[in-house]
C-alpha cells in the first residue's frame, strides 16, 4: 500500500496537525506557523485551539467518537478558523487533523500572513478567494453595492443609495459577466 513521505504529506496538507494521546502537538504542516506564530511542537492542543464544532472537549476519546464529523477549530491567539476532519490512528495512539483555514477574501489572506500558494492545488479555497476578488472588481463597473460575503455566497444590491431607472437592474451583471455564454435554444 502506498504511503506518502513526510514532505509529500506536508505539500498535500500544509495545514495539518498531529497530536498524541494526551493531545500534545507532535507535528504540524508548514503553513500552520504562519497562522499561529510562535506555535511549537510539544504544546498542548487546548492551549492553542478550541473545537467550535463539534462542541467537545478536545480529548483523544472524544475525538475518536466524533472522527466522522466536520471539525471547526478556532485558534485562540487570533480567531482563525480551520475546517477539516480529525482521524484517529489507533495503533499509534495519534490524532491527525487535516483541513484548511476558512477564508473568503484577500484581506484575510494578508491578515493571516498567507498567500494563495500556501494552499494545496486540490484545495478550492484559492479558487474561491480569486473568484470573489474578481466579483469585487466587477461591482464598481456595474454600480452595485456589496452587502456581504458569507462562505461562497456573495450578496449585492442595486438602486442603493440612488434609485435606478425602472426596468434596469444591474445586480445580476457581475455574475453574468463571470458565467460562460449560454447556448441559445
Amino acid at each position: 500500500m502506498y504511503s506518502p513521505g513526510t514532505e509529500q504529506f506536508a505539500l498535500l496538507h500544509p495545514f495539518h496537525l498531529v497530536m498524541d494521546e494526551q493531545m500534545i502537538l507532535r507535528q504540524m504542516g508548514p503553513a500552520i506557523p504562519k497562522l499561529v506564530p510562535g506555535l511549537q511542537v510539544g504544546e498542548p492542543f487546548a492551549s492553542c485551539f478550541q473545537a467550535q464544532r463539534p462542541r467537545i472537549q478536545p480529548t483523544y476519546d472524544a475525538v475518536r467518537v466524533m472522527q466522522r464529523a466536520a471539525f471547526l477549530l478556532e485558534c485562540l491567539a487570533n480567531g482563525v478558523i480551520l475546517k477539516g476532519q480529525m482521524l484517529v490512528d489507533e495503533p499509534r495512539r495519534m490524532i491527525l487533523f487535516v483541513g484548511s483555514p476558512v477564508i473568503n477574501d484577500r484581506t484575510k489572506l494578508k491578515e493571516y500572513g498567507l498567500t494563495l500558494t500556501d494552499f494545496p492545488m486540490h484545495d478550492s479555497t484559492a479558487d474561491l478567494v480569486e473568484t470573489l476578488s474578481q466579483f469585487d472588481s466587477l461591482i464598481g463597473k456595474y454600480v452595485v453595492e456589496k452587502i456581504r460575503t458569507i462562505g461562497d455566497n456573495y450578496m449585492v444590491a442595486s438602486g442603493l443609495p440612488h434609485p435606478r431607472p425602472a426596468g434596469w437592474n444591474p445586480a445580476a451583471q457581475p455574475a453574468r459577466s463571470r458565467s460562460p455564454a449560454r447556448p441559445s435554444s
